[in-house]
C-alpha cells in the first residue's frame, strides 16, 4: 500500500533501528513508527502503521491479501475507516515476525453479492490477529432497520478455516428491496405471502471456506404487531402477527404464529421447504381459526369452486376451525392469468355456532361441526367428510345428534348414502327429532339454478313437539307420527318442487285440530271423547307448492273417515271425505271400498279454506241428488220433443189427451 510525500527519520544506531514517518495515502495522512534490535538470529523488535478516515478504494484492494480484497469486493464495500496495524518481529515466531491489525469502521456501506441488502452507515472493529479475524460492534442501517454484527475467521477449524457471523435485526422494513436479496425459492414464497411490516431477527453464518459452504441459521419476529401477510393463494388479510419464523439450511419453521383478521384470531405451527427449482412446500400444523364469520370476504379467498358451492350453501353465523394444511406451488413459471393457483390437501375439523345453512332446505341455529379432508390441484377439487351437529332448527323444529357422511367438489354436495363409492357401506344422515329418529340422503349442485334431491324417512316421532316446535305455541295434541318423503327441485322457487310420499299418525289425539272439530260437528258427533281419530294415513304427491292427497284416511273406533284433496304451501286447503262405520284400519281394502261406497251414498264432506279456519260443507244423498238432476234433465228434453212435434197440428183440432 503505497505512501507518497513520506517525511520522517529512520536512526540506525548500533544495530538499533528507530523510525518515525509521515506518508500520505488517498489524501490522508499515515504515520510509520517502529523499533528494531538487529540481530543474527534476526530482527525482534515492532513496526507499527497509523492511518485515519482512510478510503476503502481500488489502491486499498490492490495492496491487499488476494483472500481480503475478494471478500471485500464481495461486499462492495465503500466508505472510510481508521486502522492500526502492528507487526512483531522476533525468532520465537513460527514465520518470524506476528501481524495484528485494528480496523475502525466509520462511514461504509455493504451490499453482499450473495445477499445483495444494502446497509448504509456501518460502523464496528474489525480485528486480525494473527491469522484469525473478529467482528465486533458492528451496525449498519437500512431505513428503519438496524442490523448488528458480530464475528470471527478461525483458522484452526480447518485448512483454510471457517468465518462465522452473528447477526441481529431490529425494525427491518419487509420491503422489495429486502425481497430482491433472497434466494429465488424464497422470493417466490414471498410474493406468495406478500408480507407486510418491520421484523426483527437474529442470525448464525457459518461459511467454511476451503469447501465455499455455507449454513444459515435465522430465527424472525414480527416487531410490535406491524407485520401482515395476504397469501395470493387465499387473499384473507392477516394482520399483528405475532411468532417465531426459524430459517435452517432449506427449512423454513414456524412456531407459536398468530395473527387477527377484524374478531378473528388465527393460530398455527409449521415448516415451509424450497427446493433448488424454485418449488415450495408449506405444512400447517395446528391451524386455527375462532369465531370468524363466513361473509363475503372469506368466501372470496376460497378457490373457485369451493366458493361456488359454499356461495349456494349459504353458511352464516361464528365459525372455528382447527386442523393441518399443506400447500405446494404447482410450478415455477405461471402465466400472468394463473398466478397463486396453488395445489394443497387439508384436514380440518369446522365448528358452527348459531349458523345457518341452506342445502335445498334452511337449517337455522346450527350448532356443532363438520370434518373435512380433501385436496386441490390447483384448478379442481374435492372434499368428503363427516357431519357432526348437536342441534339445528328447520322450520321451528329442533333436530340433534344430526350425524353422517358428505362429500363436496365441483359439482356440488352429497350427503347421506348419496356419498357412497364402490365397496363402501351405505349410511344415511341421521337425526333426532321430537324424540323420533329422521333419516336423509340428498344432493345439492352448484351448477344452473341449483338443482336438490331430498330423500328422509320419519320414525316415532312426537306429534305435540313437532306441533309445538312449529307453530310456536303450546298445543295438547297426541300422536307418534312416522313417514317418508323424496323431494327434488331447484333453488329457482317452490314452483320447481316434484316428489311423493306417506304419513301415518298412530295413537293419536287430534281432538282440538279445527279440521277435526268442524268435521265432527257436521257429522252430529256431539260428545267425542278425545281419541275420535286415533290414527291417520295420508298418501301424497308434491307439484310446485301444491301438495296433492291422493289417499286420507282418519280412522277411529266408531267414526272414520277417507278421501282426497290437495294443500297449498300457504295453508288454503281443498278436501272431499266420505264417512266409514267403525275402525277403517281394521278393515280390508275391499271393504272399505265397499263401506265407503255405501256410507257415501248419504254424506259428503268438502273442505275449504284454511287449515287454522276451515270451511266445511255437506252433500247428502249425493247419489240421488244425481239421480233427480238427471230425470229432471230427461222430463225437459221430452218436453221440448213433445212441443216440436204438436207444431203441425191444423187449427181447431185439439189434442184428445193431456199430461
Amino acid at each position: 500500500y503505497r505512501l507518497d510525500r513520506t517525511v520522517g527519520t529512520v536512526i540506525l544506531n548500533n544495530k538499533q533501528l528507530t523510525m518515525h514517518l509521515t506518508g500520505q495515502a488517498g489524501g490522508n495522512p499515515v504515520q510509520v513508527n517502529g523499533q528494531m534490535q538487529l540481530t543474527d538470529a534476526g530482527s525482534i523488535g515492532h513496526i507499527e502503521v497509523r492511518g485515519r478516515e482512510m478510503p476503502i478504494d481500488e489502491r486499498l484492494l490492490t495492496a491487499m491479501p488476494t483472500r481480503g480484497a475478494e471478500i471485500l469486493e464481495r461486499l462492495h464495500a465503500s466508505g472510510t475507516f481508521n486502522f492500526v496495524f502492528r507487526q512483531d518481529r522476533s525468532p520465537k515466531f513460527p514465520k518470524g515476525h506476528f501481524n495484528s491489525l485494528d480496523i475502525r469502521l466509520l462511514d461504509c456501506t455493504l451490499k453482499d453479492v450473495r445477499f445483495p441488502y444494502p446497509l448504509t452507515n456501518v460502523q464496528g472493529s474489525v480485528v486480525m490477529s494473527g491469522d484469525n479475524w473478529t467482528l465486533t460492534g458492528i451496525t449498519g442501517r437500512n431505513d428503519t432497520g438496524i442490523v448488528e454484527c458480530s464475528g470471527r475467521l478461525d483458522r484452526r477449524s480447518g485448512e483454510q478455516g471457517v468465518l462465522t457471523l452473528e447477526l441481529a435485526g431490529s425494525e427491518v422494513v419487509l420491503d422489495q428491496e429486502l425481497r430482491d436479496a433472497l434466494p429465488v425459492g424464497i422470493r417466490r414464497f414471498w410474493d406468495d405471502l406478500a408480507p407486510r411490516g418491520k421484523a426483527d431477527f437474529v442470525a448464525t453464518v457459518k461459511h467454511t471456506v476451503g469447501r465455499q459452504k455455507t449454513e444459515v441459521v435465522l430465527d424472525a419476529t414480527p416487531h410490535a404487531n406491524t407485520v401482515s401477510i395476504e397469501p395470493v393463494w387465499f387473499p384473507y388479510r392477516l394482520e399483528k402477527l405475532q411468532g417465531k419464523l426459524t430459517w435452517n439450511n432449506g427449512l423454513l419453521q414456524l412456531g407459536g404464529w398468530r395473527g387477527v383478521h377484524a374478531r378473528t384470531t388465527v393460530s398455527t405451527e409449521g415448516n415451509c421447504r424450497f427446493l433448488p427449482d424454485g418449488s415450495w412446500h408449506v405444512s400447517l400444523s395446528h391451524l386455527s381459526a375462532d369465531r370468524f364469520r363466513a361473509d363475503h370476504e372469506l368466501l372470496r379467498a376460497l378457490p373457485d369452486g369451493l366458493q361456488e358451492v359454499l356461495s349456494t350453501v349459504g353458511p352464516n353465523g361464528l365459525l372455528s376451525i382447527d386442523g393441518s394444511l399443506d400447500i405446494y406451488s404447482t410450478n415455477v413459471a405461471q402465466e400472468e392469468s394463473k398466478k397463486g393457483l396453488c395445489a394443497a390437501s387439508w384436514d380440518c375439523h369446522l365448528d358452527v355456532e348459531q349458523g345457518c345453512f341452506d342445502i335445498g332446505v334452511a337449517l337455522n341455529n346450527v350448532h356443532g361441526g363438520l370434518s373435512l379432508r380433501g385436496s386441490t390441484d390447483g384448478q379442481r377439487w374435492s372434499a368428503n367428510g363427516e357431519v357432526d351437529l348437536d342441534s339445528a332448527i328447520w322450520q321451528g323444529i329442533q333436530l340433534t345428534q344430526i350425524r353422517g357422511p358428505i362429500l363436496m367438489d365441483q359439482s356440488g354436495v352429497r350427503f347421506g348414502a348419496m356419498t357412497v363409492s364402490d365397496g363402501m357401506k351405505p349410511r344415511r344422515l341421521s337425526a333426532k327429532v321430537a324424540g323420533g329418529k329422521i333419516e336423509v340422503d340428498g344432493m345439492a349442485s352448484s351448477s344452473g339454478l341449483g338443482g336438490f334431491t331430498v330423500a328422509a324417512s320419519l320414525v316415532d316421532a312426537d306429534l305435540e313437539r313437532i306441533a309445538c316446535d312449529s307453530r310456536g305455541t303450546p298445543h295438547r295434541f297426541k300422536g307418534r307420527v312416522f313417514g317418508s318423503a323424496e323431494i327434488s327441485g331447484t333453488r329457482a322457487g317452490t314452483h320447481s318442487l316434484r316428489g311423493h310420499g306417506q304419513l301415518r299418525l298412530r295413537d293419536a289425539d287430534v281432538y282440538e285440530l279445527p279440521l277435526v272439530v268442524a268435521m265432527l260437528k257436521m257429522l252430529r258427533v256431539k260428545a267425542p271423547d278425545r281419541s275420535a281419530f286415533g290414527s291417520s294415513f295420508i298418501q301424497f304427491r308434491v307439484a310446485g307448492p301444491h301438495a296433492y292427497l291422493d289417499e286420507i284416511e282418519l280412522a277411529g273406533d266408531a267414526i272414520s273417515l277417507v278421501g282426497n284433496g290437495e294443500v297449498g304451501f300457504d295453508g288454503d286447503v281443498q278436501m272431499t271425505f266420505r264417512s266409514i262405520m267403525g275402525d277403517a284400519e281394521e278393515q280390508l281394502p275391499a271393504m272399505k271400498r265397499m263401506l265407503g261406497g255405501a256410507s257415501g251414498q248419504f254424506l259428503l264432506l268438502h273442505v275449504d279454506g284454511s287449515l287454522d279456519s276451515p270451511e266445511l260443507s255437506t252433500e247428502a244423498f249425493p247419489t240421488l241428488a244425481a239421480a233427480i238432476q238427471k230425470l229432471q234433465s230427461q222430463r225437459l228434453e221430452k218436453s221440448k220433443s213433445r212441443r216440436t212435434a204438436s207444431r203441425p197440428l191444423q187449427p181447431g183440432v185439439t189434442s184428445q189427451g193431456g199430461l
